[in-house]
């Protein structure tokens, strides 16, 4: 069902950050540290839906095993945590290897307990044994069609799917926003002109001076060699990105980083957006995800598919919840 390691000799591994929010232990941690939450922490790290989970990453873990059996190893990331259902056989049988915290911040323990998935993200590369070529998923992340190697690298390069974007927006868009908060809210406030500080900052720090590169929401080839040869010459940056105990927009995005470094060497293929899907449940249920989700259904086009919050669609329309866990049942599990 794996791709054993002497199958290889260009091995690729998967590695998924994962947390339980609903866990007694990991819930206490989090209100020990929110009263005293950073300065400039970005308002999306408190969300407590940031942290439940609802299944999602049996359907990643197991998705990887249909959809890439080239993958050699998965190593799940989490806090003193063990998904329930991946007993020893399972774990075995689909070449899982469920990494904590403390290992991958060894040297760097007083920053811990964290929860913040760039803080994490900065030192991934520093699993034991982990291959040059990995992709990182979140929980969320599912591959939900048939992919190759050649979705992820071609040869030493990476393949990328997003678009440019520039550092500001420009006055146009900016009156745009300004209009419709005020006809939404009633007052005017100021328009929060730059929301991407991560993205922005991962791409400073690899030269760029006025435009990064957003990547759709989807599993992210990586190399470790190039981070670990980054943080080498800048250990400085390391410790200062692995402080902040929740999402803050002083840091950078490690994956941004390491995608900019990557396109000034000119080792960036761009991939084709349309493979990606994201869907968002709104108040009330899927809304104007419906069309989306019923393509994807339907289409066999769509290969990463990112959902984020099952659990608040379990909350706002029950059978819709029903509904899309049945299709990620039958396309995933079975």
């Amino acid at each position: 069902m794996y791709l054993k390691k002497e199958d290889t000799v260009d091995p690729v591994d998967a590695v998924i950050m994962w947390v339980d929010g609903r866990d007694p232990v990991h819930m206490e941690k989090r209100r020990r540290y929110l009263p005293g939450a950073e300065p400039d922490h970005l308002d999306c790290a408190l969300n407590e839906y940031r942290f439940l989970d609802s299944g999602e990453v049996k359907y990643c873990v197991f998705s990887i095993r249909k959809f890439a059996p080239w993958i050699r190893n998965i190593y799940i990331v989490s806090d003193e945590q063990h998904p329930e259902w991946l007993t020893e056989e399972v774990a075995s049988k689909l070449n899982v290897t469920v990494v904590d915290h403390i290992q991958i911040f060894e040297g760097y323990q007083e920053n811990l307990p964290t929860f913040n998935n760039l803080s994490i993200m900065s030192v991934i590369w520093k699993i034991p044994g982990l291959a040059e070529k990995y992709i990182l998923f979140n929980d969320d992340t599912f591959l939900v069609n048939e992919t190759g190697k050649e979705d992820f690298y071609e040869g030493d390069r990476i393949v990328l799917r997003g678009i440019w974007k520039p550092f500001s927006p420009g006055i146009f868009k900016i009156f745009k926003k300004f209009i419709k908060q005020t006809l939404k809210t009633g007052k005017i406030r100021r328009v929060n002109i730059i929301k991407d500080f991560v993205h922005i900052n991962g791409a400073m720090l690899a030269g760029f001076t006025n435009r990064y590169f957003e990547t759709l929401h989807m599993p992210l080839p990586m190399k470790k060699s190039i981070q670990e040869e980054f943080y080498h010459n800048n250990p400085g940056l390391l410790e200062e990105n692995i402080r902040f105990r929740f999402r803050n927009k002083n840091q950078f995005g490690p994956g941004v980083l390491f995608n900019h470094l990557e396109f000034r060497k000119g080792n960036v293929i761009l991939g084709r957006n349309e493979d990606v899907m994201l869907i968002i449940p709104r108040q009330g249920g899927l809304k104007d995800n419906r069309k989306k989700f019923d393509f994807l259904v339907n289409s066999g086009e769509v290969k990463f598919l990112c959902f984020q919050d099952l659990v608040y669609l379990m909350k706002e329309n029950p059978s819709e919840y029903t509904e899309v866990t049945e299709f990620l049942d039958k396309r995933i599990l079975y």
